[in-house]
């Protein structure tokens, strides 16, 4: 392997991984310069344990070894990659190589899976090349077989899945490729809850969210069933070994990912903001809801003698416990009667833009309420002269809004 000083490998890596964080408008071009650089380093190495190695001691492991792989396998084929890669929404190499270029192949000599190389590295990390020797010593560590042969033995004995006996035990252990991840995940299966637990990490592999990696997490938490997601965050630190964590992603977290699950699949390391703002969307259509419902019970209690007010998409009229609002029908109505009269006559003037019209019905109660204020009395005029401002200013904001006006009286004087 040449690693002397003249290696422009470092420096030409981490220029474009810069402007892969700076420019997303350039995708599609900076992947394949990384592609094409990955693919060409790749073959200066004799495996690619040997490769991650080299790339992890100089600070350059900026994808996980699925994503690297895929990279790897689209330098090699750089023409399709970049037709792929303005056809496709995915943001995924992985992905992207997985689905959208390997059944492209038509030879049965395909290139190694991404899957495969991501796990020869979690299994073989960072360990030294053995000799090309082979010693005709019985050591410790090997044996004769029956025939005579030297057979190797290892000197720990290897760790049995402990999801064996479980359904899709054999496939949600194979998804995790790092010896972290595995002893959390044996760590969980052991705890109070497991059930539940194993409950939401088929759920994930169902949908998707969890796919083969090598992510070294120490601790059993929803990014471990989110592949992709942050490594710092909310789902980091919902640590599922907890009851409280457990429930908030089974009632929370999961369903919002499946209602979102094109978008989160494309970009798993945005699942945060899509989930948080599904849930501020979702959380807005309650509050309507419920007001709704408040507002269809409020109508049922009315009179039969009042009528529903709306003024430029602010419901006025029934009024609701937590409208704050203070002034009674009538009052409403002289101010609603005040107000229409008024925009009327104003529409003629040269300067007739809602804001104006606003302004100058505001300033003509300006006089009358200061001096039902300043009389100490009047108390009724003021809730008047209050409910006008308010339809000024709702005027003001959405002078195209819904309005409902209460019916002029047929016979002056008789309301």
């Amino acid at each position: 392997m040449n690693t002397i000083s003249t290696d422009l490998f470092p420096e030409q890596y981490r220029t474009l991984w810069q402007k892969k964080l700076q420019c997303e408008e350039k995708w599609i071009e900076v992947t394949l310069a990384i592609a094409r650089l990955l693919y060409e380093k790749r073959q200066e190495f004799p495996s690619d344990n040997r490769f991650s190695v080299y790339l992890a001691e100089r600070g350059l492991d900026y994808f996980n070894g699925h994503d690297r792989a895929a990279l790897i396998n689209m330098g090699e084929h750089i023409e399709m990659t970049k037709r792929v890669l303005e056809e496709t929404n995915s943001r995924s190499y992985q992905l992207i190589w997985e689905h959208e270029m390997r059944s492209r192949f038509a030879s049965v000599s395909k290139p190694t899976s991404v899957g495969a190389i991501a796990e020869k590295e979690a299994i073989q990390p960072s360990e030294p090349a053995e000799s090309s020797v082979t010693s005709t010593e019985t050591t410790p560590e090997t044996a004769l077989g029956s025939n005579g042969e030297q057979k190797r033995q290892s000197s720990k004995p290897r760790k049995s899945n402990p999801l064996s006996t479980k359904l899709r035990g054999d496939e949600i252990w194979a998804t995790y490729g790092n010896r972290n991840a595995r002893t959390a995940l044996t760590r969980l299966m052991r705890s109070p809850g497991a059930r539940e637990s194993y409950a939401l990490i088929v759920a994930a592999l169902d949908q998707g969210f969890l796919r083969p990696n090598n992510d070294g997490a120490r601790i059993f938490s929803a990014h471990s069933i989110f592949t992709g997601s942050p490594l710092r965050g909310e789902l980091a630190g919902l640590d599922l070994s907890y009851g409280k964590a457990r429930v908030h992603v089974k009632e929370i977290i999961m369903p919002a990912a499946i209602a979102n699950r094109e978008a989160i699949l494309a970009a798993p390391d945005k699942i945060e903001r899509i989930i948080n703002e599904y849930r501020a969307k979702e959380g807005a259509k309650k509050l309507q809801l419920v007001k709704e419902q408040k507002l269809e019970k409020a109508k049922a209690r009315m009179p039969a003698t009042q009528q529903e007010i709306i003024a430029f998409g602010k419901t006025y009229w029934p009024k609701l416990d937590d409208s704050g609002l203070s002034w009674d029908y009538d009052q409403l109505r002289t101010a609603c009667f005040f107000f229409v009269c008024l925009e009327r006559m104003m529409r003629s003037l040269a300067d007739n833009a809602p804001r104006s019209i606003a302004l100058h019905i505001r300033q003509l109660i300006k006089f009358p309420s200061e001096y039902a204020i300043y009389i100490g009395k009047n108390k009724d005029m003021n809730m008047i002269f209050d409910a006008i401002r308010s339809i000024t200013l709702e005027f003001e904001q959405n002078p195209h809004g819904e309005c409902k006006w209460p019916m002029f009286p047929t016979t002056e004087g008789k309301w």
